[in-house]
């Protein structure tokens, strides 16, 4: 009698009151689940951020090392066409410069993977990278592309402060009647207190630019202490968990607060962009 009860119940099945604690009980687990494994994606993302942040410095350190120190930050073509430093990392810069006057020539490669050059929460990067029709750098309709991590870019009422004294310019008269190409450097052996100064940092322009598809999304003409929101020129941004991926001047990588980058460096950084795209203005 007990054999052919038991027999029963095997064949029978769960019950419904069965099935239903078995679901709330998987319901529970994947709640409490799901936030630790979002977190855990989110650091490993931040962990290649900084990883990709640093393998641009790196790039910077070897081009400064065949240059006496100097890094290129802008390079204006005669015509006004601008280049940026991820094309001179790339021994692509005649590319980008392409048609143009007094465009610099293609060198060897510092940096082989474009990819490298941005945070991959972005989900245009690679697109913005390897586009062919842009190099990277000089899109359609005349469109200046600044792709790329952010770099500490001199506004013009900070020449002449403690904090700008690195830079060199050679040729700024590049609309003169010789048509020179106007350049940007940094002379990384004349920054003062390296290990206090932002050199790169994750950054974004505006949400327009960033969701509209046009490789505007990053920006790596990025003036840090400009004293006016710079949506165009680009802001850094907290993507991950409220903090940004930079790398000092003196090679030191840091996943920083925006409190912190305000307070606690040289570089007194003011305008940021949240996770969202929020403006946030420290004081």
């Amino acid at each position: 009698m007990v054999e052919k009860r038991r027999e029963n119940l095997v064949a029978g099945g769960f019950t419904l009151v069965e099935l239903l604690v078995v679901i709330a009980i998987i319901t529970i687990l994947a709640s409490l689940l799901l936030p630790a494994l979002h977190k855990a994606i989110a650091s490993a993302r931040a962990v290649q951020c900084m990883s990709n942040i640093k393998q641009t410095y790196l790039g910077h350190s070897m081009y400064s090392g065949d240059y006496r120190g100097r890094v290129i930050n802008k390079w204006t073509c005669a015509d006004g066409r601008a280049i940026f430093y991820v094309p001179f990392l790339t021994g692509t810069q005649g590319d980008s410069g392409y048609g143009a006057s007094y465009a610099p020539s293609n060198s060897g490669a510092y940096v082989e993977d474009r990819n490298v050059f941005g945070c991959p929460e972005n989900p245009k990067l690679a697109e913005e990278l390897n586009d062919p029709s842009t190099h990277g750098q000089f899109g359609p309709y005349g469109i200046h592309i600044t792709t790329g991590f952010g770099m500490y870019t001199p506004g013009w009422d900070h020449t002449n402060t403690f904090h700008w004294n690195f830079l060199e310019e050679q040729f700024p008269l590049n609309n003169g009647p010789y048509g020179r190409p106007h350049i940007w450097l940094h002379n990384l052996r004349k920054v003062p207190n390296p290990a206090r100064v932002v050199m790169l940092g994750d950054s974004a322009k505006n949400k327009y630019w960033h969701d509209s598809g046009q490789h505007l999304s990053c920006a790596s003409w990025n003036p840090f202490r400009d004293t006016s929101p710079v949506e165009y020129g680009g802001r850094l941004h907290a993507r991950h968990i409220d903090k940004i991926s930079t790398v000092f001047y003196d090679g030191h990588g840091k996943l920083e607060s925006m409190l912190g980058l305000n307070s606690e460096t040289e570089s007194k950084v003011r305008y940021f962009w949240d996770k969202d795209f929020e403006s946030i203005i420290l004081p």
